[in-house]
């Protein structure tokens, strides 16, 4: 069965301790930031659930919940925009 890939013509990269050292950070901060949106998305919901739990009872306890969540969610939403906005500048300057 002929190979119908060609390897031999280039040689892979060097893997150096640094570069593995590298990967290596930016993987454990990706696995952190993963864990923070968690939690932060955690505690948005557990906020909207208890500002709405607790309006029928205390509206003056809810509606500090329900806007911290609301606060939370806006926020989040345009540091995404933010964000999507700066990556499609450096995309652009990149092409």
């Amino acid at each position: 069965m002929k190979n119908p890939y060609n390897f031999s013509p280039a040689p892979p990269p060097r893997l150096t301790e640094r570069m593995l050292r590298e990967e290596l950070e930016r993987r454990r901060q990706r696995r952190q930031l993963v864990l923070l949106e968690a939690a932060a998305v955690a505690w948005t919901l557990c906020a909207a659930l208890l500002g709405l739990a607790l309006y029928p009872y205390e509206p003056r306890l809810a509606v500090p919940c329900l806007l911290a969540a609301v606060t939370a969610v806006a926020g989040g939403a345009a540091v995404k925009v933010a964000l999507y906005r700066k990556r499609e500048e450096l995309d652009r300057l990149c092409l």
